[in-house]
C-alpha cells in the first residue's frame, strides 16, 4: 500500500514539477533504490521488486505501467533519474492511449520547443535562436505599452518601445546617468506631441535591448524629462511582430 501511495504521488508530482524543464543529460549507469530511500543515497544491488514488476509489465505493453515507469525515471523514484528514458516510456504509454502520458508528452514537447527556440516572455528570456537570428520577446504592459531593459555604455535603464519616435530618445538626466557625452552633439529640431523641441543628436556606439545589440545607433538627447524611448533608429533595423500580448523583435 505504501508503494502504491508513493507511486501515485510521483505521478501527480511529475505533471507539476520542474523535472522536465531541466536539460536532458546523457544518462549514466542505472542505479536502483528502495521506496523509502527518497534521497537515493543507498543503491541496491538489484532492482526493487516493485520496479522489476513495473518494468516487466511495461515491456509487455501495459500502458499504465509504461507511464509508471516513465514517472520513475523522471522523478528518480526506485531508479536513478533519466529524462531520455522517461520520455521514451511516456511516449510508449501515450501511443497506447494513456491520458496522463499524453499530457506529459504534450508538456514535454512544448518545453523542448521553447528550449530549442530559446524564446519566451520576460526580460530574462533573451537569447539567440538556432538559425543565428537574435530574438527578444516583450510582454505587453498596462495600457498596451511595451517596455524593455536597455543597456548603453554598460549601464541599464528601462526603456519604452515607441514606434512613433524617429530616434532613440532620452532626457539629459538619463544621458548623464548613462555617461553619454551629448553637449557637443549637433542641434536638431523635432516636432513632438508637446510641440517643437531642440535636442542634441548623438551616435551611440552600441545599444542593447534584451539580447539584441545594434551598433552605431542614432539618438537624441533633450532637456525635457521623459523615459528613454526606443525609437525607429533602433527598431527600424529589426523585424517586429505582435501577437496577442507579445511583441517579438528579431535581428537577422
Amino acid at each position: 500500500m505504501l508503494t502504491k501511495r508513493l507511486a501515485g504521488f510521483v505521478l501527480l508530482a511529475v505533471l507539476t514539477s520542474n523535472a522536465a524543464i531541466s536539460s536532458a543529460h546523457a544518462c549514466g549507469a542505472e542505479a536502483y533504490f528502495g521506496p523509502e530511500d527518497t534521497d537515493n543515497r543507498n543503491p541496491l544491488k538489484f532492482p526493487h521488486p516493485d520496479f522489476q514488476k513495473t518494468r516487466h509489465l511495461a515491456a509487455r505493453g501495459d500502458a499504465a505501467e509504461q507511464r509508471n515507469l516513465g514517472a520513475y525515471y523522471d522523478s528518480g523514484y526506485l531508479v536513478s533519474p533519466c529524462l531520455e528514458k522517461a520520455a521514451s516510456w511516456y511516449a510508449r504509454a501515450a501511443k497506447n492511449g494513456d491520458a496522463i502520458a499524453i499530457a506529459w508528452m504534450q508538456r514535454h514537447s512544448a518545453l523542448q520547443d521553447l528550449r530549442n527556440r530559446l524564446e519566451c516572455f520576460g526580460d530574462n528570456c533573451l537569447a539567440s535562436s538556432l538559425d543565428g537570428t537574435q530574438k527578444t520577446v516583450l510582454q505587453r504592459g498596462p495600457g498596451g505599452s511595451y517596455t524593455a531593459v536597455v543597456t548603453i555604455n554598460g549601464k541599464t535603464v528601462r526603456g519604452l518601445v515607441d514606434t512613433g519616435a524617429t530616434f532613440v530618445s532620452m532626457s539629459a538626466r538619463t544621458a548623464n546617468d548613462l555617461g553619454i557625452s551629448y553637449r557637443t552633439g549637433k542641434q536638431i529640431q523635432l516636432i513632438t506631441a508637446n510641440g517643437p523641441t531642440v535636442d542634441r543628436a548623438v551616435i551611440l556606439s552600441s545599444v542593447t535591448v534584451g539580447n539584441i545589440t545594434l551598433n552605431q545607433v542614432e539618438a537624441v538627447v533633450g532637456e525635457a524629462d521623459h523615459p528613454l524611448l526606443i525609437g525607429m533608429s533602433f527598431l527600424g533595423r529589426l523585424t517586429i511582430n505582435t501577437d496577442g500580448n507579445g511583441m517579438t523583435l528579431v535581428k537577422p
